[in-house]
């Protein structure tokens, strides 16, 4: 009598052929075993190399205050802008300098070179202009619910006396059109810390107000003195200049002439 031992079928109804189990992987099962689990992870940090933002004692630099890089310097370009460059590194020291149209952009280090640069250009007659940095423009707000019929002048000393603040000018907000006083006060004040808590002041001259900020018109900025833009005249020595004639007055003296 002679045994025959049956295979398994391997092929199923969907052609499909199991692999032999010569050839089939062995899974070894490890329960509880987590002292190899990083041997394959590798830690490439390529930031490891990079200066540490920490000072000498330990203490971390976000403590510090941030170096604030005063804006450009827009001086008139002449003709001969090489020799007016060359008089400035000569004279007041090196300068780095950019083309900006009409004008050349004078760039200093920090808010002190750049007080001596603006004082150098002026005692030279140069004419140039300053952007004003945002940190040393004043506060500007408006006082809402206040009567129509107070004086400026009486809000002014209201601020300065019983709220300690130091103000600069008060002004009435009138309608552009009517040129109706509006029941809105403007007050401009120093960019200093103690005139930031106007912000939190709910009263003036005794009466409950709301105070927001002050938004001007949109669009460019202009100067009323040489009636280029994005600069106010405060911070403007351009020679003056008409809009109407183009003379180099501040005043059109065009109607004038016609009379």
């Amino acid at each position: 009598m002679t045994r025959t031992s049956e295979k398994p079928n391997r092929n199923l109804a969907n052609n499909f052929q199991l692999p032999s189990k010569r050839l089939t992987a062995k899974t070894k099962v490890v329960i509880n075993d987590t002292s190899n689990l990083n041997d394959g992870l590798t830690n490439d940090n390529r930031f490891l190399n990079l200066p540490n933002d920490v000072n000498d004692d330990g203490e971390a630099s976000r403590n510090q205050a941030p170096i604030r890089k005063p804006p450009p310097i827009m001086l008139k370009r002449q003709e001969n802008f090489t020799a007016q460059l060359k008089y400035i590194n000569d004279n007041f020291g090196p300068v780095v300098a950019k083309s900006g149209g009409i004008f050349i952009k004078l760039y200093a280090k920090d808010p002190e070179e750049h007080a001596k640069l603006t004082s150098f250009l002026k005692e030279k007659q140069m004419e140039y202009y300053v952007i004003v940095p945002k940190w040393e423009r004043p506060i500007k707000v408006v006082i809402r619910n206040l009567p129509r019929d107070i004086r400026p002048q009486k809000i002014k000393g209201f601020l300065e006396n019983f709220h300690n603040l130091k103000v600069d000018k008060v002004v009435q907000l009138i309608k552009l059109r009517t040129k109706r006083p509006l029941p809105l006060f403007q007050v401009i004040l120093p960019n200093e810390d103690q005139n930031k808590k106007i912000w939190d002041i709910e009263n003036v001259c005794y009466m409950k107000v709301e105070i927001q900020r002050f938004q001007r018109r949109t669009g460019a900025l202009k100067c009323f003195n040489c009636n280029h833009h994005h600069h106010a005249a405060a911070a403007c020595q351009l020679s003056p200049r008409c809009l109407k004639c183009g003379d180099p007055t501040s005043t059109c003296n065009a109607q004038k002439i016609l009379n």
